[in-house]
């Protein structure tokens, strides 16, 4: 038996590489990147996308898992007897959709419609409407970290329907609250 090699439980005689403890470096080193990846990994599952709009001259986010699409606001029909924030409805490729102005919603100043206005399309299970944004400024990922107290918000109105507010004031909607509310829903007897 030569110095260089080793002999296993069954008595299977190997050599010993001088490169052995590199090799032993190197598998060490590569299962440290990999734990970390996977740490990384954990770290990103609180991450989600969010879509940016304006309303009002404010920055305002939905969820992106609650974002069916965004569709230029083209016609649109509005509803007599309905409440304010119901700018009406409009069809989406034979689908009537409900458009909710929440401007009007959260008490802030309205400006009149241009071409740069868009509808979001929210959709949480069976339901879904639009929410008429003046314009759309992308999509961030982000984290619930990124998000702060909204207690320095003005509108009262406007709180119970936040998620939190970022260091950049964008102002993250709760889409299942505003789902949620009861003054959403319109009763029509007949």
């Amino acid at each position: 038996m030569n110095n260089n090699n080793l002999v296993n439980n069954q008595g299977n005689e190997f050599l010993v590489s001088k490169y052995m403890p590199r090799k032993n470096e190197i598998l060490k080193k590569r299962a440290r990147i990999l734990a970390s990846e996977y740490d990384d990994q954990s770290a990103n599952k609180d991450k989600f996308e969010v879509v940016e709009f304006l309303l009002a001259f404010e920055l305002y986010g939905v969820k992106s898992s609650y974002v069916q699409e965004v569709y230029p606001l083209k016609d649109f029909a509005p509803l007599p007897g309905t409440p304010p924030f119901l700018l009406g409805i409009t069809n989406i490729r034979s689908r009537i959709v409900s458009i909710l102005d929440i401007k009007k919603l959260f008490n802030l100043p309205h400006r009149g419609i241009t071409d740069l206005n868009r509808i979001i399309i929210i959709e949480q299970g069976d339901k879904e409407f639009g929410i008429l944004a003046d314009r759309i400024m992308g999509i961030r990922v982000m984290g619930n970290n990124d998000f702060k107290a909204n207690h320095m918000l003005s509108s009262d109105s406007l709180k119970s329907y936040i998620h939190g507010v970022t260091e950049d004031k964008l102002i993250l909607l709760d889409v299942e609250k505003i789902f949620n509310d009861k003054r959403l829903v319109i009763n029509i007897e007949v």
